[in-house]
């Protein structure tokens, strides 16, 4: 299953224990996809 946006909003509020200002939940939210688009191309990589 695929993850949402909003599926990462929730994870983020959650982080910041319900309540952040939309730049935090932003930042946090790009950087928890910028670490698993990384993952993901490593793996590619490997496969090749």
């Amino acid at each position: 299953m695929d993850t949402t946006w909003k599926d990462e909003l929730v994870r983020g509020l959650q982080h910041f224990g319900g309540e952040a200002h939309r730049k935090e939940l932003f930042d946090y939210i790009g950087k928890l996809l910028q670490k698993i688009l990384q993952r993901n191309l490593l793996e590619l990589c490997r496969k090749s």
